[in-house]
C-alpha cells in the first residue's frame, strides 16, 4: 500500500500575509521610474555643433561623429529647440548608446529610432518634443527637414 502524501495548506491569516507579500513585491518590481522632462535650448552646449543647411532646408542637432549627442533618459520627455525656422515636414531620430566618440579609434555605432524609444509628441516651427516610453537610456541625433 502506497502512503498518501500530506496536503500542504495555509491558515487564512497566513494566506493573507503571503498574498500581501507577493502583491507588495510585484508592485515594487513594476514601479516605473518617475518621468523626467528635459529641455534643450538653442544655446545649450549640446547643440554647439548643430547645423542649419539653408540651401537644402535641413537642421541637424549634431554631426554623425566627433560630437556629443543629446541624452534621452528612460521614461521621460525631451524638448529640443531647433533652428530650422519653420515647422519641419520630416523628423528623423538616430540612437546610440554613447554620447561622444571623440576619443575612440572607430566611429560611433547608431541606428534609426523606432517604436517607443523616441515617439514624436509635437513638432512646431521652434521645437520638437519626444518621449521615451522604455527603461533604456540613449543618446540621440535629430535631423529635421
Amino acid at each position: 500500500m502506497t502512503p498518501t502524501p500530506k496536503r500542504f495548506s495555509l491558515s487564512p491569516p497566513m494566506l493573507r500575509a503571503v498574498l500581501c507579500l507577493v502583491l507588495g513585491l510585484a508592485a515594487l518590481g513594476c514601479a516605473a521610474k518617475a518621468a523626467e522632462h528635459r529641455e534643450v535650448l538653442a544655446d545649450d552646449p549640446l547643440l554647439l555643433q548643430a547645423e542649419l543647411d539653408t540651401a537644402r532646408g535641413i537642421w541637424t542637432s549634431a554631426p554623425f561623429s566627433h560630437a556629443p549627442w543629446i541624452p534621452m533618459g528612460s521614461n521621460g520627455t525631451l524638448t529640443i529647440h531647433h533652428g530650422l525656422g519653420r515647422t519641419p515636414i520630416g523628423v528623423q531620430v538616430y540612437l546610440s548608446y554613447t554620447s561622444d566618440d571623440t576619443e575612440w579609434d572607430e566611429p560611433r555605432r547608431f541606428t534609426p529610432a523606432a517604436g517607443d524609444v523616441a515617439n514624436v509628441l509635437s513638432v512646431t516651427d521652434e521645437q520638437l518634443m519626444l518621449t521615451n516610453n522604455t527603461r533604456g537610456e540613449f543618446y540621440l541625433r535629430v535631423l529635421l527637414q
